[in-house]
């Protein structure tokens, strides 16, 4: 008999292919070092995209639950003990701790940690959202903290910022109509930052002109004049639950991402060049992720076509993922249990 060698590097791509499906977070990123054509198969792999949930185990509490793929797997984590995760981007964990006057980024699959100076003013437990853009290693990243303060006489929004390098947050006060920001994370485009406040409404801050009164501008009643029922603009503080930006990616198109309290229904709106919200019954092959600390979108391709017009939720239904699906309009979750094996996302159940 006579064998025929292969090398790691002429494996048929649909073989590394199913491989890379099967390998988590930092595996993955090992898996694309192997060689040129392994990582030209993460790169075009439909599982590049996958987040990876994270939640922590109440009685173990270095100990924290992944969800990558609809599958579940453990890690330890004790750098993150006593810690809240405030913000998460390009793989990287914006966490508080202990009195929330320490704040500090680290990378869950590498161990790699980078303290940050702590606000002067306020402390991090202030801030109703601290969010970052770049990787934390960019000269170009930054760090922006809000918090919105609603008297009766008079509404004002505290916002500092941390810019790469520097020591000192440059924190200042602003005017501004009444905006009280949601926990949803906000998003950077055409160089703004949008935030999304609890009746629907859009905020922008300019951070090249943090200090100047121009930089912070609100935009009131964004939702449709005649928008569904529970939308109506004095139901939107008691029927809006959850509220979240998403950004496609490769595309300049924004959508808003409302869940209704005691409905289960989700509510899809897209924003328009003048700021106001236009209802949309579907998003087509993208497939959306919401968090209180990262969201992000996509569109599908031939691989993973039954992720299309799904939005999955930071929840779970016993062990199983929930979703909403835009063409039943109901929640559905994942049938799987804790396994090593890979659930199709056909395979549903209502909750």
């Amino acid at each position: 008999l006579i064998y025929k060698v292969m090398d790691w590097n002429n494996l048929p791509q649909d073989l590394v292919d199913l491989i890379l499906s099967k390998v988590f977070a930092k595996d993955r990123h090992n898996f694309s070092l192997v060689c040129r054509s392994w990582n030209t198969v993460v790169a075009a792999s439909p599982f590049r995209h996958s987040p990876c949930l994270m939640f922590n185990q109440r009685k173990k509490k270095h100990v924290w639950k992944l969800s990558q793929n609809n599958n579940f797997f453990y890690m330890e984590f004790p750098e993150l003990q006593g810690g809240t995760i405030r913000f998460a981007n390009h793989g990287w964990l914006l966490i508080s701790r202990g009195d929330d006057e320490t704040l500090f980024f680290y990378h869950p699959f590498n161990h790699h940690m980078i303290e940050v100076p702590s606000p002067s003013d306020s402390n991090c437990a202030g801030y109703t959202t601290i969010c970052f853009f770049h990787p934390p290693t960019s000269p170009d990243c930054f760090i922006v903290g809000i918090a919105t303060q609603i008297d009766v006489g008079y509404d004002t929004v505290d916002i500092g910022v941390l810019k790469h390098g520097e020591n000192k947050w440059e924190n200042c006060t602003y005017q501004s109509q009444k905006f009280q920001s949601s926990i949803g994370p906000p998003i950077l485009h055409g160089g703004l930052l949008y935030f999304l406040d609890i009746d629907g409404d859009v905020a922008t801050f300019d951070i090249r002109e943090h200090g100047s009164l121009s930089s912070w501008k609100v935009f009131p009643d964004c939702l449709p004049k005649c928008p569904p029922k529970c939308l109506e603009k004095h139901w939107n503080r008691k029927c809006i639950k959850e509220h979240y930006f998403i950004k496609p990616k490769g595309e300049e198109t924004i959508f808003g991402v409302f869940a209704m309290h005691g409905e289960r229904e989700v509510k899809i709106f897209k924003l328009s060049d003048t700021i106001s919200w236009e209802p949309v019954k579907d998003i087509g092959d993208r497939v959306f992720y919401v968090s209180n600390t990262s969201s992000f979108g996509y569109t599908t391709d031939a691989k993973s076509k039954s992720m299309k017009n799904k939005i999955f939720l930071s929840k779970f239904h016993g062990d199983n993922v929930v979703y909403y699906s835009l063409d039943t309009q109901k929640n559905c979750k994942t049938a799987h249990k804790l396994s090593s094996k890979y659930p199709r996302v056909s395979d549903t159940q209502h909750v």
